[in-house]
């Protein structure tokens, strides 16, 4: 359960642009790896319907960039931070954290549905040391 304290500190609660559709979500946990990965990335995954809790192709496309990005510049996002956009699982995000050991921070980012998810693969992965996770209807 999200606590009040965490969503009166949440910086886009005060966008409100799309109506909350709720907190339910059931997850799965499995894990998937990508070449370039020197561990699999664990992840919880809401396999009941809705478009957040999965793995979209858009996601593996966005990962092999930014593999191949990395390989070409380690120093690509040194010091920056990341912020993904409807994040669903979080998986961009996560190998994102993964990949760029010096990226400043990575913000995953989506409906209240999607926090509790977001949230697990954050600590499934032990990254909640780089990764945080906030609400954002967009």
């Amino acid at each position: 359960m999200l606590s009040a304290e965490v969503e009166d500190k949440n910086f886009f609660n005060s966008l409100d642009i799309v109506q909350d559709r709720g907190q339910s979500v059931v997850a799965q946990v499995g894990s998937t790896f990508y070449e370039g990965l020197e561990s699999p990335i664990l992840l919880a995954q809401d396999t009941s319907g809705g478009c957040g809790g999965m793995i979209w192709e858009a996601a593996n496309v966005m990962i092999e960039y930014f593999i191949w990005k990395q390989k070409e510049s380690e120093d690509f996002l040194t010091n920056k931070t990341v912020i993904e956009l409807g994040s669903g699982t979080g998986l961009v995000g996560l190998t994102i954290a993964k990949i760029y050991s010096k990226v400043n921070k990575v913000i995953l980012t989506d409906q209240l549905p999607m926090m509790n998810l977001m949230l697990e693969n954050i600590k499934l992965n032990k990254l909640g040391h780089l990764v945080q996770a906030e609400i954002l209807n967009w």
